[in-house]
């Protein structure tokens, strides 16, 4: 029999031969996840995109007023320009990269904003 651990966002599945191994790495790996300490086995290799879709978005709980711009916003100007990088090649250079193409796109004052 094998046990399996949900519930940490953007890590596969994990199978455990026991169930007490499973608690304890799911204990361990939510400890670190609130200390800000967690590293993701697979090195960060999720796309912003995918990361956004299934994991950010759907746990925001902003107001409709708030939610339908920043959704906009965000499909509109951040995905099409990020989403296809893996979180962990996401670094400095990449921001003034995605700067520079957002402000090639929107006004100073909206760049901003998003």
């Amino acid at each position: 029999m094998r046990y399996r651990v949900k519930g940490i966002p953007v890590i596969q599945d994990r199978s455990f031969a026991t169930a007490e191994d499973a608690k304890q790495w799911l204990a361990s790996a939510q400890t670190d996840t609130r200390r800000g300490e967690f590293v993701d086995p697979r090195d960060g290799t999720v796309l912003l995109a995918d990361y956004i879709e299934d994991h950010w978005w759907p746990s925001r709980s902003d107001e409709p007023s708030t939610a339908a711009p920043m959704r906009s916003r965000i499909w509109n100007h951040i995905v099409p320009l990020l989403g296809s990088i893996p979180l962990c090649d996401i670094d400095a250079s990449v921001l003034r990269t995605f700067k520079g193409q957002l402000l090639s796109r929107v006004e100073v004052s909206t760049a901003e904003v998003i």
